[in-house]
């Protein structure tokens, strides 16, 4: 292990068909050390709201914010530990004008 680089040195055998892998590269390798099943949802569903991180979840009258804790991100997901259950129907495009347009009705109800 090398403590100025934070690296370490090792070695596995890996399927490589279409030889995208080359003898001595220099790759970045995540090793998880369990798994578990996580609720993740895409990280573009993700807002701040009035300094809440949260989502907008469909409702049958709308959409309603809800506060989430998250946890872990990669591959562009985010472990979600709280705030939404499996089967809701999150929002992951368009949330910016969902965003918008929800501010700008609570604007004009002032």
């Amino acid at each position: 292990a090398d403590a100025t680089t934070r690296t370490i040195r090792v070695r596995f055998d890996v399927d490589n068909p279409k030889g995208r892998l080359k003898p001595n590269e220099y790759v970045e390798v995540r090793l998880i050390d369990q798994q578990r099943p996580v609720l993740s949802i895409p990280l573009s569903a993700l807002t701040m709201l009035d300094g809440v991180r949260g989502v907008f979840v469909q409702r049958e009258t709308g959409y309603d914010f809800v506060f989430v804790e998250t946890g872990q991100e990669g591959g562009g997901l985010v472990e979600i530990k709280q705030g939404i259950k499996l089967g809701e129907q999150v929002v992951t495009e368009g949330v910016f004008d969902l965003k918008n347009a929800i501010m700008k009705t609570s604007i004009q109800g002032e």
